[in-house]
């Protein structure tokens, strides 16, 4: 009979004769996928929290049910263990460098500088108004006032950081 196996690497079949015990199944998934099989946990369904067996259940596939054609599930204990989140290889992430504008951009803070207006501004050079503090790249008026017509990529980015921001309903102290 053939079992299809879904793993997180993909979907593989199995041909394996029915008479055989649980734990030679476990042996052939073990070579198949390449795992050890200490750390194979067998399910019926994806969210099943009970596995069919272990590989020391001698139990014959029949007994359990399992019929040519049949969709199981494997997870490998240490997948288990962390609820079926991956983890991201550390190996994989110290390969990403990135790019020497990003580096340059991401050191500064990306606002637009004001000059004093010397008809609004009633403070000294080193005060901040309303008419005359930084005002954030993804401005509305201040894009339609000079006709941009679309924002910059990091711009949008900022944008979409502040609105999923818990704290943007709170106004920066000037």
């Amino acid at each position: 009979m053939i079992l299809r196996i879904r793993s997180p690497d993909g979907t593989q079949r199995i041909t394996i004769s029915p008479s055989c015990s649980f734990s030679e199944f476990i042996d052939a998934l073990s070579e198949k996928f390449s795992v050890p099989v200490r750390n194979l946990l067998v399910y019926r369904d994806i969210k099943d929290k009970n596995p069919i067996g272990t590989f020391k259940t001698k139990t014959k596939l029949q007994a359990l049910n399992l019929n040519h054609g049949d969709m199981l599930f494997i997870k490998s204990r240490s997948e288990d263990l962390s609820n079926g989140k991956e983890s991201i290889n550390d190996s994989l992430v110290e390969k990403i460098t990135p790019d020497g504008v990003d580096v340059i951009l991401s050191k500064k803070d990306g606002l637009i500088q004001q000059k004093l207006n010397p008809h609004l501004c009633n403070h000294n050079e080193n005060g901040r108004c309303v008419h005359c503090s930084p005002l954030e790249p993804y401005d509305e008026e201040y894009l339609a006032k000079h006709k941009i017509k679309h924002m910059s990529y990091y711009a949008y980015l900022k944008k979409k950081e502040k609105s999923t921001d818990c704290d943007s309903a709170l106004i920066p102290l000037l």
